[in-house]
């Protein structure tokens, strides 16, 4: 298609120029701006040299969606200095220019974040790979005997609760072509089944806000029974999950990781005892809610269902999203308390670590992705 000069270039210039004479907000303009270079892109297969030339020149802006900006091609054939070079190809349909990774850890805090870049052998100073949206993403290569590399990326939402997660997780899944998600971090735990330090996997996940409450009357008195929501991760990452004997390895990584904070990061509050810890994985189910327990009172469905291990809160936004975009999942948490008044912030980086580098061995011994990448 041949768009003459006047009727495309000169057209969208002209409205540029209109748009700074009027009283409108400076995000408003660049709003606009950015939707009539959309507009044109997206109606153009093949713009005249000359166009390409002048349309870039006029409309090139970092701030542009690459969708635009890869839109905007200059010929392989034309003088091209100081802008990118393309073959004459057909323009791809919009979202393949999705990143392709065959698994993103995401995190929830700052803590979980540090513990899993320093987990991946990754310097927390080091600029991220991408920044996408806002977010930062950093890119590892994983190494594994007998299989193919993984590319893997790690990020962070920034916020806890599920509705941040749901968010960030779509924001993730437009952006990426994904293998699997995996979500790492700290949680509460039972008493009974756990000690602080040990690593949940999970099997299943009940949200407890999500699902339906119903009143039972027993005798003369009466009783809320919950029917929570279930998400269950795919049968293939559940099997993972059952055949991981993480072994030494886990052990040595764990503390090999928390010495690093050491040297790096002193101010860290550490609990004494997790130096000298050996955290134990467990494969269970995990609750979650909206809010921080530290009353030491579990919710009803963590106190009546055995198989129940962990407290936390993103767990329900997070594979509902994946199973949204059908995006394989699985959690990952490390216990830091019992969500009781004793709760204090020495076990968050040692519970981090630990999920963290049980997260790395997962990926390196047990994760198949040959045969489920979407």
């Amino acid at each position: 298609m041949q768009e003459p000069l006047e009727d495309a270039c000169g057209v969208l210039a002209c409205t540029f120029e209109r748009l700074n004479g009027l009283g409108w907000k400076p995000e408003q303009r660049e709003a606009l701006r950015r939707y009539l270079c959309a507009d044109l892109a997206s109606k153009s297969t093949t713009l005249h040299v000359d166009i390409q030339h002048s349309l870039w020149d006029k409309t090139h802006h970092p701030r542009l969606p690459d969708v635009v900006r890869n839109r905007i091609a200059i010929r392989s054939d034309a003088p091209t200095k100081g802008r990118p070079q393309v073959n004459d190809d057909p323009v791809p349909p919009p979202h393949t220019h999705r990143v392709h990774a065959d698994v993103c850890v995401v995190t929830v805090i700052p803590e979980e974040y540090e513990a899993v870049l320093r987990a991946f052998g990754i310097d927390p100073q080091d600029p991220p790979s991408q920044t996408i949206r806002g977010r930062d993403f950093y890119a590892k290569k994983v190494t594994r005997q007998h299989q193919s590399d993984l590319s893997v990326y790690v990020t962070m939402i920034g916020q806890p609760r599920n509705g941040p997660c749901i968010n960030a997780c779509r924001d993730i899944f437009e952006n990426f072509n994904l293998g699997a998600c995996i979500l790492v971090g700290i949680a509460g735990g039972r008493r009974e089944k756990v000690r602080l330090g040990d690593v949940v996997a999970s099997l299943q996940v009940h949200d407890i806000e999500g699902g339906k409450s119903k009143l039972r009357y027993l005798g003369l008195s009466e009783y809320v029974v919950q029917r929570p929501q279930d998400y269950r991760p795919p049968d293939e990452i559940k099997q993972y999950i059952l055949n991981l004997v993480p072994g030494e390895q886990w052990q040595d990584s764990y503390r090999s990781v928390l010495q690093t904070y050491r040297t790096s990061a002193p101010d860290k509050a550490i609990n004494d005892t997790a130096w000298t810890t050996k955290p134990s994985l467990h494969r269970a189910d995990i609750v979650v809610g909206e809010k921080v327990l530290a009353n030491g009172r579990l919710p009803r469905i963590a106190r009546d269902n055995d198989e129940v291990y962990a407290v936390e809160m993103e767990g329900s936004g997070f594979a509902s999203a994946c199973e949204h975009c059908r995006v394989p999942w699985m959690i990952i948490r490390g216990i830091t308390d019992y969500a009781d008044k004793h709760k204090n912030d020495g076990w968050h980086v040692p519970a981090s670590v630990a999920a963290a580098t049980l997260t790395r061995i997962f990926l390196q011994r047990a994760y198949r992705n040959e045969d489920m990448t979407y």
